[in-house]
C-alpha cells in the first residue's frame, strides 16, 4: 500500500503529465493555424544598429540591467551593432548614453520589449 504523501505526489505528476500532453498541442495547433510560433515557444532575435550621421565624434555606451555592451566612439558613417533575444518575461530594456567629447547629449531607451516587440 502506497502511504498518502506517495499518493498525492503520484496525482501531481499525473496531472501535469495530463496538462502538457493536452494542452501543449493546443497551443502549438493554435501557432500553426496563424503561421506564428507563441512567444514562449520562440522569442524575438533582435538587431541593433546605431550610425553616426554627424560630422563629430559619437560616444555611445549601451547597457542592459544585466549586461553591459560597453563603450564606443564612432566617426561618421561608422556603426555600432549587437543583437540579443527577448527575455522569457518579456521585459528586456536595453538604453544608450550619447556624448559628444566631454558633454552628455542624454541616455535613452533604445530597446523596450513591450513598447518594440510588434515593430
Amino acid at each position: 500500500m502506497m502511504n498518502s504523501s506517495k499518493r498525492t505526489l503520484l496525482s501531481i505528476v499525473c496531472s501535469i503529465f495530463t496538462f502538457s500532453i493536452m494542452v501543449v498541442p493546443l497551443i502549438r495547433s493554435e501557432a500553426l493555424q496563424q503561421d506564428e510560433k507563441p512567444f514562449f515557444f520562440s522569442r524575438p532575435h533582435v538587431n541593433v544598429t546605431i550610425q553616426n550621421n554627424n560630422d563629430y565624434i559619437l560616444g555611445v555606451h549601451c547597457k542592459s540591467g544585466d549586461k553591459d555592451i560597453g563603450f564606443r566612439s564612432l566617426k561618421k558613417g561608422e556603426r555600432y551593432e549587437w543583437h540579443f533575444r527577448v527575455n522569457l518575461m518579456n521585459t528586456t530594456l536595453f538604453f544608450c548614453g550619447f556624448s559628444q567629447e566631454n558633454i552628455n547629449k542624454g541616455v535613452f531607451n533604445i530597446y523596450e520589449s513591450i513598447r518594440d516587440t510588434d515593430r
